[in-house]
């Protein structure tokens, strides 16, 4: 099944699409290892949570986040936003802290923005340097916000409704575009029209060009050839922008292009190493199981 309700006896009920979406309710029994758990249990490290959502009714949490304390506040800033390639070090709840959580995994999100151009790369650039991103929601905001997120439970929580997963995908998705109209709207990340520092037009045109040419070129050379600098200037530029080494970078872009087409009832493996011009399918079943702990063929089994 694509999706489940999973109880346990420390946290309340979990709703998943697998690998995509996960839903649940939070209160004073949420800390930081359950918040990774859940993370890590349902949304496997290696396909990627992007970021994670909450959304208080009553009470307060505190967080440490990358060495920086943070408040989400049912009386104050009620909503906020953790991205995974953030620490959290500690969470802390008041005992009448009640709320949601919704954490939304790199399939999910490739999925959304496939063909759309919803944020600039300025805005993507500043959003991801964000600790934790976090603001007041009240009036209509809040009523709409919250809406989003109880059609999200309500449809992953019924498992008999024939479209539920369809619906419950569509939910997340209005939650989604709810969620960055509000931003934009009420200017509360960086302007449209901010010019991207030099290291930062470097990794978008990086990106631009591994999205374009990925099925052929895996080599961090290839693109900084491109750009016209060295490999190591290049790792570097885009490890002090996004965290991460270029070769990191574009392993992942991999392994994401591997997942989706995977997951086409009618692709198999063979069909995927030849379409990312792997030498041979055991190379690619090589490189798919290091970075995803699985065989290509483990992986379709278990969708």
């Amino acid at each position: 099944m694509e999706m489940e309700k999973k109880y346990a006896t420390d946290t309340p009920s979990v709703y998943y699409i697998e690998d995509e979406v996960v839903f649940t309710r939070v209160d004073h029994r949420l800390n930081a290892d359950v918040f990774y758990n859940i993370n890590t249990l349902y949304l496997p490290s290696n396909s990627g949570t992007i970021i994670s959502y909450f959304m208080l009714e009553s009470g307060y949490m505190d967080l440490v986040i990358d060495n920086l304390p943070v408040r989400c506040d049912a009386a104050g800033d009620n909503v906020m936003s953790v991205g995974m390639s953030k620490n959290v070090s500690r969470l802390d709840t008041s005992r009448n802290m009640s709320g949601y959580m919704l954490s939304v995994g790199k399939l999910f999100m490739d999925k959304m923005m496939k063909g759309r151009k919803i944020l600039s790369m300025s805005q993507i650039l500043s959003m991801r340097k964000q600790s934790g991103g976090h603001m007041r929601l009240e009036g209509d905001d809040a009523i709409l916000i919250k809406g989003c997120l109880l059609d999200v439970e309500r449809y992953l929580a019924d498992d008999k409704h024939l479209f539920g997963m369809d619906l419950a995908r569509m939910a997340v998705m209005t939650f989604m575009y709810e969620n960055i109209n509000i931003v934009l709207s009420h200017g509360r990340i960086i302007p449209e029209k901010r010019v991207l520092d030099r290291n930062e037009e470097m990794v978008a045109r990086f990106i631009d060009k591994l999205s374009e040419h990925i099925e052929w070129h895996r080599e961090v050379s290839y693109y900084a050839d491109r750009l016209c600098v060295t490999p190591h200037y290049l790792s570097k530029v885009i490890k002090s922008v996004l965290g991460k080494p270029a070769r990191r970078i574009i392993e992942e872009m991999l392994i994401e292009r591997s997942i989706i087409m995977l997951r086409e009832p009618d692709c198999t493996a063979q069909q995927v190493a030849d379409k990312l011009h792997f030498s041979d399918q055991s190379s690619f079943g090589k490189f798919f199981k290091r970075h995803m702990g699985m065989s290509p063929m483990q992986f379709k089994r278990k969708m």
